[in-house]
């Protein structure tokens, strides 16, 4: 393994109000190895993401930019993740039906423009999912557990090689492919970290990097048809609504970019129906 990115310690931030939530299993130590100088090291071992995929040149690059060593980026990346599945199902079960406060029907209201109650007119309706808040605690519920898995390889930076999927531009914060729908190969779950992302890890914004995290594994669970940025996609897929939600009901803000264009895709073809 290069020096330059080899298991070296540092803090790593845990937003307040998640201490005592299970972190001190995401970031643990494990065996010990010799260093170039004899000096015995304990070797991280991390709960959902055990290390990065792909070329090593990429991510000696990427770790660069970041400020970061291997150890580093990984801690900081766990450590966001295991927020994003807690507040991930805390939003799923604020919208339980028969539990739902009116300051999270108001909430849903603001972000979603209808209440959870409303019924979309594609939803083919279950016995667990009625409306439009059992739609978004389902996506909430599902992409905490497939997190939760540890089975989503990270990638270090966004191309055509390593998610065919994506494109060859890495400017963005990340790109995922499309699980069940990806192009090859099939039930593929691969995000790309893009320049974005290392961007706002050597800046410190873990708020961030916790929306990137929380945002990419819904394209991979629920796929093209659902969760395409169009506002003439088949069913409303609103991924940037869902995270703006999940921060709010956690009481805290999304990033603006986040805010931003879930109001730019707010109006979709169903409320103009709707309201027509």
């Amino acid at each position: 393994m290069n020096q330059e990115i080899g298991f070296e310690m540092m803090p790593f931030e845990i937003a307040p109000e998640f201490e005592g939530e299970g972190y001190e299993g995401e970031y643990e130590y494990e065996g010990e190895f010799e260093t170039s100088r004899g000096a015995p090291l304990r070797r991280p071992a991390f709960k959902y993401v055990t290390d990065f995929s792909g070329p090593a040149a990429e991510c000696v690059r990427s770790l660069r930019r970041a400020g970061k060593t291997r150890a580093q980026a990984l801690g900081i990346i766990n450590a966001q993740i295991g927020a994003a599945i807690a507040m991930l199902r805390k939003a799923a079960a604020d919208l339980k039906r028969g539990s739902r406060t009116s300051a999270t029907r108001t909430l849903f209201l603001k972000i979603f423009r209808v209440r959870p109650e409303f019924v979309p007119t594609w939803l083919k309706a279950s016995a667990s999912i009625k409306d439009r808040g059992d739609v978004v605690a389902t996506r909430c519920r599902r992409v905490a557990d497939l997190l939760a898995s540890g089975k989503i390889k990270y990638l270090c930076t966004i191309n055509s090689t390593n998610c065919p999927d994506c494109s060859n531009d890495s400017s963005d914060f990340a790109c995922s492919s499309w699980g069940d729908e990806s192009k090859a190969p099939k039930n593929s779950r691969v995000v790309c970290l893009g320049d974005a992302f290392w961007d706002a890890m050597k800046a410190g914004n873990t708020t961030s990097l916790l929306a990137t995290l929380m945002h990419e594994p819904v394209h991979i669970y629920f796929g093209v048809y659902v969760t395409e940025h169009r506002s003439t996609a088949g069913k409303f897929g609103g991924i940037n609504c869902i995270v703006r939600f999940v921060f709010e009901t956690n009481r805290r803000a999304a990033p603006d970019r986040v805010n931003r264009r879930c109001t730019e895709m707010a109006v979709r073809q169903e409320l103009e129906a709707a309201w027509s």
